[in-house]
């Protein structure tokens, strides 16, 4: 009710402030206002725009599906990184680009194929597979969207998807391709070869202090301390003012009186069934069955099935006019013929648990935690709503935090993944995700506007005190990596001059085995390697499939250098042994061949409506955490 009240506060000085600038454009001062506006867009197809707002929505939701697979450790930084900022801004001007072509082509949708897309969406349907119209409603309700929305929504994409359907037809594709490519796929290639361990390199010495100083010097961006930000913030959860709610004993018995059904356990029992289709088979069942025959033998033969098992149900779990017969039996009895619209039945009792009402004593417990949250609850919604008036009033942090007796909690530093200098995670940040969000896409002295948390119970609001840029970390703090970071790198280079030797002599005639010998070092054999293998390193594969039988070639590996011998091609088998496999490759092709297709389409829409992008709002739109 205190959430609804501020709610219902704040739409009243929402319509207020609106009758106050309608005024004002009346009088001719509306230009102030409009003239304060600017477009805010990452991108422009055609004559419409696309929206930071927009942009940055479809950003999350894609990220949020991406951090579900990939870990927590996923963060935004990577997820640029890998291109997904890209990605989503791509589909976007794709799918806008398909919109506005529609519209061109008159391509219209009808109320009819509405309903029918409504109708057959198996979300919307009961397990019959029929539209259940309260299922349709609540999803909705769940997914915050009205009907009217869901309908302008569909209006806009049926027709975008009847040409994206016409792209992915199938198509065909010639035999000589699929033939080139399973040829291309299916080598092999053997190799032997001798991996040179850089952490065999035993001769290096520890470097003197001007030679790592000099090197830190030439390295200093790998040893940089991130940005760092001191944070104040107000966190507003039930936990702080669990404490200070109290409930007395009329409340809760109160409390239990309204809610003492749903403390109650009915009773329950399990039972079983036989289903007739007319009543003369119903009563001659049950007339074997009070001759003592066995039940399941007496329905089987009676009616042509097996009883069918209800389990454990309550008298509202069945029709009535099977409920109150079914509940005077005894444990082992058996009904009459009952009927009901599912047509003639006859019940059979197998087990009784007994109902129970708990007395006030027994929940009194429960009831307390349960009124407890509710008001703790209750209670800071109550207290966003005034530490949000407060705040919009142009109370600072501070201020407004003591006038109201609130805790202000100070982050000393953190940085972007929610680390202190030590490199520790700072734990229990009120919503982890956007609290770091709002900390690092705001300047130095700003305060962030009261936000809800995900989880929907509680409320924070920070304020940026200070940033401190990133900066090289002094060199006596990591005096120890930079001496191990000389060394590896001290290795890796004598272990590649040793290779590159021992290319060269390779390449001269000297066989693998004997070089191996004379370094102590060892052959070793690959199997029959694919492309798409891994092998002893992927540098290595790639390599391999550009030689003739018998050269030399130098590659990466994880341990250190590579140098291998091609010994033998393999080609691919000339008939297509496995049916399964052409017909994968197929499809695959097919799907390639449309991907091509689709490109090509959208280039050419892209030619025809200008697409322009605003790359220093695409940056901005994404906060960096």
């Amino acid at each position: 009710m205190g959430k609804l009240r501020g709610i219902i506060a704040k739409i009243s000085l929402f319509v207020l402030l609106g009758l106050l600038i309608l005024s004002f454009a009346l009088w001719g001062v509306g230009d102030i206002f409009r003239g304060q506006q600017a477009s805010d867009n990452v991108a422009v197809v055609g004559e419409r725009e696309i929206s930071s707002n927009a942009y940055r929505q479809a950003f999350m939701q894609a990220y949020n599906r991406q951090r579900q697979i990939l870990g927590e450790d996923f963060t935004i930084d990577m997820a640029r990184q890998i291109g997904l900022d890209r990605q989503v801004l791509e589909q976007l001007i794709a799918d806008e680009l398909l919109i506005q072509h529609a519209a061109k082509l008159g391509l219209v949708t009808t109320d009819k194929q509405i309903q029918e897309v409504i109708v057959s969406t198996p979300s919307f349907q009961n397990s019959e597979g029929e539209f259940d119209r309260l299922q349709f409603q609540q999803l909705l309700r769940s997914n915050q969207m009205s009907e009217a929305q869901l309908v302008a929504s569909l209006r806009q994409d049926i027709p975008v998807n009847q040409i994206s359907s016409a792209l992915a037809a199938p198509l065909s594709v010639p035999q000589a391709l699929k033939e080139q490519i399973k040829q291309y796929r299916d080598e092999r290639r053997i190799a032997d070869y001798i991996v040179i361990p850089r952490a065999s390199m035993s001769d290096v010495e520890a470097p003197d202090e001007e030679t790592l100083r000099s090197f830190y010097e030439e390295r200093r961006d790998e040893f940089m301390a991130p940005e760092y930000r001191r944070i104040s913030y107000i966190h507003l959860s039930p936990d702080v003012v669990r404490d200070t709610i109290g409930v007395d004993e009329t409340r809760l018995r109160d409390e239990f009186e309204a809610r003492k059904d749903e403390f109650s356990v009915p009773e329950e029992r399990s039972v079983e069934q036989g289903l007739f289709d007319n009543q003369e088979a119903a009563r001659e069942a049950y007339e074997a069955l009070e001759a003592g025959g066995d039940f399941s033998t007496v329905i089987e033969e009676t009616s042509g099935d097996s009883p069918i098992e209800l389990g454990f149900v309550r008298s509202d779990d069945l029709p009535d006019s099977l409920a109150n017969d079914v509940f005077d039996l005894e444990e082992g009895e058996v009904t009459p013929p009952l009927e009901s619209s599912f047509g003639w039945h006859i019940i059979r009792v197998n087990e009784i648990r007994e109902g129970n009402e708990p007395e006030f004593e027994e929940v009194r417990d429960q009831l307390r935690e349960e009124v407890i949250e509710y008001e703790a609850v209750e209670a800071t919604v109550t207290l966003a709503n005034d530490l949000d008036d407060l705040l919009a009033g142009g109370a600072p942090l501070e201020e407004a935090a003591q006038e109201m007796n609130l805790d202000v909690q100070v982050i000393e530093a953190v940085d972007s993944e929610g680390r202190n200098r030590e490199g520790e995670t700072i734990e229990n940040l009120p919503d982890r995700e956007n609290f770091l969000s709002e900390a690092f896409s705001l300047s130095e002295g700003q305060e962030s506007l009261l936000i809800e948390t995900s989880s929907g119970d509680s409320y924070f609001v920070l304020q940026v005190d200070a940033v401190e840029d990133p900066a090289p970390r002094p060199f006596e703090e990591v005096a120890n990596e930079i001496e191990g970071l000389w060394i590896r790198e001290q290795r890796e280079d004598q272990a590649y001059a040793l290779a590159e030797e021992l290319e060269s002599q390779a390449a001269a005639g000297e066989s693998l085995e004997d070089l191996a010998v004379e370094n102590d070092l060892e052959v070793q054999e690959t199997t029959a390697l694919l492309r798409s293998d891994d092998g002893p390193s992927r540098d290595l594969v790639s390599q391999l499939f550009s030689l003739a039988e018998g050269e030399i070639t130098l590659s990466q590996g994880s341990r250190g250098p590579i140098v291998a011998r091609l010994k033998e091609i393999v080609p691919a088998a000339a008939e297509n042994a496995n049916e399964e496999d052409g017909v994968e490759l197929e499809t695959e092709l097919q799907q390639g061949l449309g991907n091509d297709l689709e490109t090509l389409f959208r280039r050419g829409l892209e030619n025809e409506y200008e697409v322009t992008i605003n790359e220093d709002r695409l940056q901005r739109a994404i906060p960096s955490y």
